[in-house]
């Protein structure tokens, strides 16, 4: 593999990744806000909404394929084979991966699911293939040596392979403009791009250029240009006209760029009672039976998700949420994505004194505070994009023999109570969502305080666990009337893997419900309203989807 590829996908224009020294940076497109996102990583790759990089790190002397959030936090390994693998591009979807991969001298194409799995082969030749580009329609271009001629060519499933280039010259480094009717490419030193419907070639550099990479507005391209240890990024028109901006002053050479998609709604998922005991007798190593301990393939749907945010709507590590339980099964799990989880507590958690177990994992060991909240409290909130507020709350109260509850109870007049009044006063986000393990109307009845003061702030959607079902409410108010205008929906998402639960036959409004299927809630948060929608497992049918309007 010589130079790489990249796909831009539609979006603002967000920051500037590329790799110098054995490490990955970001950039601003104007240059300032230099940052070091991950060392012993190699051409990155954002994912469609830009929440994910894709990239190269060498491990025991072997070349692979990991994963990060795009802040370099969450690094996980995509790949453990002995061949060599790189060149890693995301699928439009950002549920997939195109690779480079040696297998007994030979260089091929591969595509994989984001979580690692379902390997399979895209091209099988006798030539060289490298440097995939997966563009926003599902083609993916690359580059084919033969006999030492370098072209482009293109591969869509069920259409064949098609040459997009084709003279004696050395063509590479494929870069798929937003709208999938352009590939930039380099030939011989200079940056061109081609139209593929009219073929129009046009020629971008005279002075040198490599490893293009479109800005997902379309209208300018990120390369690197500059002698062997002392290459740079810069930026220029599109379509190559004035003179090309420096943005990067490194000691050694600057390579492949990618820029950012930026701009998107926000989109969170998640679900609760997720993470069986690894003692148990149908944990399985992790991977569960037919029908229990599912929580790694529900970990599978968000794994291969662009995702802002996961909540974990409680009694996420049964049976008693010790950190020893924690650690040897919802990590392995769910626990991939921890960096981006806002956890909730649940009434498991507490058959360990204090919830000691689930406050160490999530917060770190002892620690007073930390993404769970303050240890003594376990309710906080946070903001996710320009309009949404979320509420996340502490319902364990009031249920003897589960080794505590929280200090101060959930009533009227409690601390917890008082501090959500507080944080919803002080709110301003048009739009506010809230979750907590215990549900108002179907196990809870000591919840009532909670939804008097969310119907009172104008709360619009609220997520419980604890049964293990799926169920979605008509907006209703605190004490179960069909209210369309203020009311609160509530979805329970008791469906994170550990076990099926009967449904009550006295929930009020309730207009779906499902005991069968486990799998996550997503949703997608505009700025004046949300979109839901239920992702089973893989294999199974059921789902539910809609949109509401915030208050």
């Amino acid at each position: 593999m010589t130079q790489p590829a990249s796909a831009t996908f539609r979006g603002s224009n967000g920051k500037i990744a590329y790799s110098s020294g054995g490490s990955i940076y970001g950039v601003k497109p104007d240059g300032t806000g230099r940052t070091r996102i991950a060392a012993n990583a190699t051409r990155p790759a954002f994912s469609p909404l830009g929440r994910r990089i894709a990239f190269e790190r060498t491990i025991n002397g072997n070349r692979d394929i990991a994963v990060m959030q795009a802040d370099g936090s969450g690094v996980r390994r995509l790949t453990y084979r002995p061949a060599a693998e790189g060149d890693p591009a995301f699928a439009p979807d950002g549920a997939g991966v195109a690779l480079t991969r040696k297998v007994s001298g030979n260089w091929d194409i591969y595509r994989m699911k984001a979580d690692g799995t379902g390997l399979t082969r895209v091209t099988k030749s006798a030539y060289r293939d490298y440097g995939p580009a997966w563009s926003s329609k599902q083609t993916i271009a690359f580059v084919r040596n033969v006999g030492g001629n370098h072209d482009i060519y293109t591969a869509r499933p069920g259409a064949g392979r098609r040459r997009v280039t084709s003279r004696a010259t050395h063509d590479s480094s494929p870069a798929w403009s937003p709208d999938s009717r352009k590939i930039a490419f380099v030939r011989s030193g200079d940056i061109y791009t081609i139209n593929l419907a009219t073929r129009a070639l046009r020629r971008l550099t005279r002075s040198g250029g490599f490893d293009p990479s479109w800005s997902p507005r379309g209208t300018k391209i990120a390369f690197s240009r500059g002698p062997t240890r002392g290459r740079e990024i810069y930026v220029m028109r599109a379509d190559g006209r004035g003179v090309p901006r420096r943005v990067t002053a490194e000691r050694g050479d600057a390579l492949s760029p990618d820029w950012q998609s930026s701009g998107h709604d926000p989109v969170i998922a998640g679900a609760g009672d997720i993470a069986c005991d690894p003692a148990g007798r149908y944990f399985n190593g992790g991977a569960g039976t037919k029908t229990l301990c599912r929580g790694q393939h529900t970990a599978n749907r968000l794994l291969n998700m662009d995702l802002d945010k996961i909540f974990a709507l409680g009694d996420d590590q049964y049976t008693k949420g010790t950190l020893s339980q924690f650690q040897q099964s919802y990590d392995s799990s769910w626990g991939a994505l921890r960096t981006i989880t806002a956890p909730s507590v649940g009434n498991h958690e507490y058959r360990t004194p204090s919830a000691a177990g689930y406050f160490d994992y999530f917060n770190g060991v002892d620690s007073a505070a930390g993404p769970a909240g303050n240890r003594d409290e376990g309710y906080y909130s946070y903001d996710v994009g320009a309009n949404w507020h979320v509420v996340v709350l502490n319902s364990a109260c009031g249920y003897s023999g589960d080794g505590g509850t929280v200090p101060g109870g959930c009533d009227a007049g409690s601390p917890q109570e008082q501090w959500l009044r507080a944080d919803l006063s002080a709110n301003a986000r048009p739009c506010t969502l809230a979750y907590f393990h215990h549900a108002r109307f179907s196990s809870a009845e000591n919840v009532r305080a909670f939804w008097d003061a969310l119907y009172d702030s104008g709360v619009d959607l609220v997520l419980n666990g604890h049964d293990h079902t799926y169920e979605r409410s008509a907006p209703q108010t605190p004490s179960g009337e069909l209210d369309r205008d203020r009311g609160i929906r509530q979805i329970i998402v008791g469906t994170g893997g550990k076990s099926h639960g009967a449904l009550n036959s006295d929930v009020p409004n309730r207009e779906v419900a499902n005991n069968d299927t486990y799998g996550i809630l997503k949703l997608t948060l505009r700025p004046a309203s949300y979109r839901w929608e239920f992702l089973p497992e893989v294999g199974k049918t059921f789902a539910d989807r809609g949109t509401t309007n915030c208050h």
